[in-house]
């Protein structure tokens, strides 16, 4: 049975380090298309759903980070993968 939409043996009940490696996708544009590419190798997973706002963000650092992963990110990884979801 999962608890808190996660299976058994899994927890956000972590260490901040141990949580971040984890769950979250955190750090410079380079470290987030490191990270997304690792899942993409692992997971084959072609589509991620990304959550930009937190609690108590002023909403001009939201915005930046969207624009910065649309200006920064996503053109590092349209040059990996097709938009059929196949890779080159």
């Amino acid at each position: 049975m999962y608890r808190d939409g996660l299976p058994p043996e899994d927890s956000l009940n972590l260490p901040f380090d141990e949580l971040r490696d984890r769950w979250f996708i955190i750090g410079s544009p380079d470290d987030c298309v490191e990270q997304l590419l690792r899942y993409q190798e692992r997971l084959r997973a072609h589509h991620f759903l990304l959550r930009m706002q937190w609690a108590g963000m002023p909403q001009e650092q939201v915005l930046e980070a969207i624009e910065s992963f649309g200006e920064r990110i996503i053109p590092c990884l349209q040059d990996v993968w097709q938009p059929d979801g196949g890779e080159e």
